[in-house]
C-alpha cells in the first residue's frame, strides 16, 4: 500500500468510533468492482462518483500528507461500520470468485477408509483408518455460481456457493462483524464457512490469502472425506504362513494389510494366520502362538523349540523369549554323556526323542485368547476355509 497504512483510531479497535475517526478503504464507483483507495491519485481522483457500497451514500478521497489516504462520509453523514465491513466483504468475495483466479480454503478435513463398517481389522481409536490433515481446497472445481443474499431453503444466507451438478451440497458463507448469524442456520445440517471481521485491516486481507480455519474462521457440518484404501493404508498386520510338505513356518509382517490379507497367500501355504501386529509381543511370540494353533488343528509341526528337551544344561525349560538370554541353549537327550547338543531345527521331523511339549502349548494358546485373527486353512480337496475370530472382550 505504498507505505501508508489504514488504521482506525476507535476506542475498542472495532466498531466505537466518531464520524471524523473512520477511515474507509473501499468505495463503490457504480462498476462490477469496488475501487480501492490505493488507486487513487491525484490525477484521477475526479475521474469517479464514490459512494458507499453500504448506505449509498456519498464518500470523498482523502488524499493528505500527514494521515494515511483513505474514503470518508461527507460532513454530517455516517453510516454504521460494521454493515460496512459486512457489504464490503460480501462484494469482495464475489469479485474474487468471478475472476479468473482459484477460490480457496484452507481447513481441517477429517478423512476415513470407506470400507470401515466392514472391515475386520478396524479399530475405533487407531489413527491408521482415519485421520485428521490440514488441506487446501479450490472450490471453483466442485462449484459453478456464487450467489449474494439468495434465498436457499429455509435461509438467506450471505454469499452461496451452488454446484449446478448436483454433485456437491450448497457451501453458506456467513461474515460477521459486530452480530453473530442466527443460531438456527448454524444448527442446520447446511456447510458454513463463518468469518468474523473485526477490524478494516481484517476486511482488507480477507481476499489476499485462501479462507483459513482459525480463531475467527470456523467451518461447520463438513462432511468426513471417504478414502478408498490402498495396499499402503490400514493398520500393520502380521502374516504367519505354514507350507505345504516340509510343515515349515514363516513370518511376514511388512507386505500384509486389510487390503490383501484375504487374497494375497503364498502359493505353497496351506495354513495361515493373520493378526494386528501390536497385539503381538514380538514376531518369535507370534510364530510360537501360531505354531500352537496349527498343532492343535492337526498339522505335523516338529520344531526343537517345540521340544520338551530342548533347554538349558539344568533342566529348566526355555518358555520364553528371553527367559534365559545368557544361558546356551540345546537339546539335552544326551546331557550326561554328550552336553547339549546344537542340532539343526529340521532334525526335530525325524528325531527318534522328540516329545510335544503340549503343556506349553496349551498356555501359550491362551495367550491367544482375547487377539482377533483371521484363519485360512487349503484342505486337501483344494477348497479354501476362512475364520473370522474376535475378541472375548471389546476393547476397540
Amino acid at each position: 500500500m505504498g507505505g501508508l497504512s489504514l488504521k482506525m483510531k476507535t476506542k475498542d479497535s472495532i466498531h466505537k468510533s466518531s464520524k471524523e475517526d473512520v477511515q474507509y478503504p473501499f468505495a463503490d464507483i457504480g462498476g462490477t468492482s469496488l475501487i480501492h483507495i490505493r488507486e487513487i491519485t491525484e490525477e484521477n481522483r475526479h475521474n469517479y462518483s464514490y459512494t458507499c457500497p453500504y448506505c449509498k451514500k456519498g464518500l470523498q478521497p482523502r488524499l493528505g500528507i500527514k494521515k494515511a489516504h483513505c474514503f470518508a462520509h461527507k460532513p454530517g453523514e455516517s453510516c454504521e461500520l460494521d454493515k460496512y465491513i459486512h457489504t464490503t466483504a460480501e462484494r469482495l468475495l464475489k469479485e474474487k470468485w468471478d475472476r479468473d483466479e482459484p477460490f480457496e480454503i484452507t481447513m481441517k478435513v477429517r478423512t476415513e477408509c470407506k470400507n470401515i463398517e466392514n472391515c475386520f481389522f478396524y479399530r475405533k481409536y487407531d489413527n491408521y483408518c482415519n485421520s485428521e490433515e490440514v488441506k487446501t481446497f479450490d472450490l471453483k472445481k466442485q462449484y459453478s455460481r456464487c450467489l449474494v443474499e439468495k434465498k436457499y431453503g429455509d435461509f438467506i444466507p450471505d454469499l452461496c456457493l451452488i454446484d449446478d451438478t448436483g454433485q456437491h451440497e450448497p457451501i453458506f458463507i456467513e461474515i460477521w462483524s459486530k452480530h453473530k448469524n442466527s443460531e438456527k442456520k448454524a444448527l442446520s445440517d447446511n456447510m458454513i464457512v463463518e468469518i468474523r471481521l473485526k477490524t478494516i485491516d481484517d476486511l482488507e486481507e480477507l481476499t489476499n490469502h485462501p479462507i483459513t480455519e482459525s480463531e475467527t474462521v470456523t467451518f461447520a457440518h463438513f462432511k468426513t472425506i471417504k478414502k478408498t484404501p490402498t495396499e499402503k493404508d490400514g493398520p500393520p498386520l502380521i502374516r504367519y504362513m505354514l507350507y505345504t510338505g516340509t510343515h515349515k513356518s514363516f513370518i511376514e509382517f511388512q507386505s500384509t494389510t486389510c487390503t490383501n490379507f484375504k487374497s494375497r497367500h503364498h502359493p505353497k501355504s496351506i495354513f495361515e494366520v493373520v493378526c494386528y501386529q501390536y497385539d503381538i509381543h514380538t514376531r518369535n511370540s507370534f510364530w510360537k502362538l501360531c505354531n500352537a494353533i496349527a498343532i492343535d488343528r492337526g498339522y505335523n509341526i516338529r520344531n526343537c523349540y517345540l521340544c520338551q528337551l530342548y533347554g538349558t544344561e539344568s533342566r529348566e525349560r526355555f518358555y520364553g523369549d528371553n527367559l534365559y538370554p545368557n544361558r546356551p541353549l540345546g537339546c539335552r537327550r544326551a546331557i550326561e554323556t554328550q552336553g547339549l547338543i546344537q542340532c539343526n531345527p529340521e532334525e526335530a521331523m525325524t528325531c527318534q526323542d522328540f516329545k510335544l511339549r503340549t503343556r506349553q502349548l496349551s498356555q501359550i494358546k491362551k495367550q491367544f485368547d482375547n487377539i482377533r485373527r483371521y484363519i485360512w486353512i487349503k484342505n486337501e480337496d483344494g477348497s479354501v476355509t476362512e475364520e473370522y475370530i474376535s475378541q472375548k472382550h471389546n476393547w476397540y
